[in-house]
């Protein structure tokens, strides 16, 4: 598959500003602007349960998101810039820090284990960057496939 990157970029460019939106309370409170945190745990808020004892500290602030979500952001944008760095696919390793993360997942929702917020993170940034892995190849696709289409619809044909 021939890659035109443009998509990715600009998902990669989205997902760095994601990135540092989770550090926006630290940042906040480090310039004494604290409604700038406030906004970043609001906007995080549907997508992670940001308890205060499963979250990273840093100058004395909360980050926006637990520790597992800081990892699977974190590895979003990594796996994206390897995507668009890399000329070769890790087909056969990509599953498996998702099978760890998912298998870390329900152990804790089950009471078997409480991972601390390291492994947390490390096992989220194992699975974000294979997510965002396949989330460059699912860019690609869709880009060829809308591409494809388009030109069929809108192709002009010669008159003569």
């Amino acid at each position: 598959m021939e890659r035109n990157p443009l998509g990715v970029c600009v998902v990669w460019f989205f997902s760095g500003l994601l990135v540092l939106m989770i550090f926006l309370p630290a940042i906040s409170v480090r310039l004494g602007y604290f409604l700038l945190g406030d906004f970043a745990y609001l906007a995080f808020m549907p997508f992670c349960h940001q308890l205060m004892e499963r979250s990273f500290d840093l100058f004395g602030a909360k980050l926006g998101v637990c520790a597992r979500c800081l990892g699977i952001y974190l590895g979003i944008f990594l796996g994206l810039s390897f995507f668009l760095l890399s000329k070769k696919s890790p087909a056969r390793l990509i599953l498996i820090p998702i099978f760890f993360m998912l298998t870390d997942g329900l152990f804790n929702a089950l009471g078997i284990i409480d991972s601390g917020n390291i492994i947390r993170m490390v096992l989220g940034l194992g699975f974000g960057i294979s997510s965002g892995w396949l989330l460059g190849y699912g860019i690609m696709d869709l880009e060829q496939i809308l591409g494809t289409e388009f030109k069929e619809r809108w192709r002009i044909r010669n008159i003569t």
